[in-house]
């Protein structure tokens, strides 16, 4: 299985298009594309796992 983190730095965080990327790879349907096409594990995914302020 594959792990991916995505980086993003504080002071993106507000940014409208980063609210729609976390929204969409927070669906279901995104997500059951992702275990459909094999290898992927969708337990954290569009979950923020850690936040730290540079």
């Amino acid at each position: 299985e594959e792990r991916y983190d995505l980086c993003i730095l504080p002071d993106l965080l507000d940014e409208e298009r980063l609210d729609i990327l976390l929204q969409t790879i927070s669906t279901e349907e995104f997500k059951q594309n992702l275990i459909r096409t094999g290898g992927y594990n969708t337990d954290f995914t569009g979950k923020v796992i850690f936040e730290n302020s540079l």
